[in-house]
């Protein structure tokens, strides 16, 4: 079986937009520490992507959302609340 090539997808945070090269078989939790370190977002904040309309669940595997290529997924940091 031949291993499967990187995609080229653009992750957009506010107004910056960043590319990376990402693994079809990674899960998008895996995906979020990449984009954090990318983006340069500190750990207080909680990540989100968005795509499709649809907030994308750290368990799946990127395979599984359907992604298009030139398409962009949104990247939503929310600072967490303290209790």
């Amino acid at each position: 079986m031949e291993p499967s090539k990187p995609l080229k997808v653009q992750f957009k945070l506010e107004n910056q937009v960043v590319e990376d090269l990402i693994e079809i078989n990674w899960t998008i939790g895996k995906i979020k520490g990449k984009i954090r370190k990318l983006f340069e977002i500190n750990l207080y904040y909680t990540l989100e992507f968005i795509y499709k309309g649809q907030i994308l669940d750290n368990s799946k595997q990127f395979r599984e959302i359907g992604y298009k290529r030139d398409t962009i997924i949104k990247v939503m940091a929310t600072r967490a609340t303290e209790f």
